[in-house]
């Protein structure tokens, strides 16, 4: 049975690294302390028997069941990302302020993450029991004249990561190159 009974709900989308805190609804289960919690492949994703927490090994597919009355299962998908590209801005990015209808204090840069070739669109489906781990860094050179901070926004039913450039409080000089690097 593959439903709402088990949260977060299947399919789970974790990347390589990540963690998911696996439960069960309180009315759904028995309460038979025998209750146990396992992966089909563990080799794929470690899970806890006994409180649900699992850690996303490596790639591929597994199920992980949760054992009562009735076997529960969820259907668990483990990711690598192998390609990130940062699509062109819609906007122009500059640092002129002089009467320059383009320029702003602060810029969005997002960015598409993707594993096998395929996009990855749901980063951390529910970050109450999901936690990616998918870390990255903004970095603006030369520094100083503008702060980069990551950030994942939800759009819709895609989660875009972005930077967010942040002119500091002396503006550099109009003729600068600005270079942003994710990592």
């Amino acid at each position: 049975m593959v439903g709402s009974i088990i949260t977060p709900a299947s399919p789970v989308n974790v990347h390589q690294g990540g963690q998911v805190n696996f439960a069960v609804t309180s009315s759904a289960i028995s309460g038979d302390v025998r209750n146990r919690w396992y992966a089909e492949d563990a080799s794929i994703v470690d899970i806890n028997a006994y409180s649900g927490n699992a850690l996303a090994l490596k790639n591929g597919k597994t199920n992980i069941h949760f054992s009562d009355t009735i076997q529960y299962i969820s259907k668990v998908n483990v990711f690598t990302i192998d390609k990130i590209i940062l699509d062109t801005p819609t906007f122009k990015l500059t640092n002129v302020v002089d009467n320059d209808p383009h320029y702003r204090r602060e810029y969005t840069i997002p960015f598409r993450v993707f594993s096998n070739d395929q996009e990855v669109k749901t980063l951390n489906t529910d970050s109450a029991t999901i936690n990616n781990n998918l870390d990255f860094q903004c970095v603006v050179s030369p520094q100083g004249w503008f702060t980069a901070s990551p950030i994942i926004s939800q759009q819709g039913d895609k989660q875009v990561p972005s930077c967010i450039l942040r002119q500091a409080i002396t503006p550099p000089p109009a003729d600068q190159v600005l270079f942003l690097l994710l990592f």
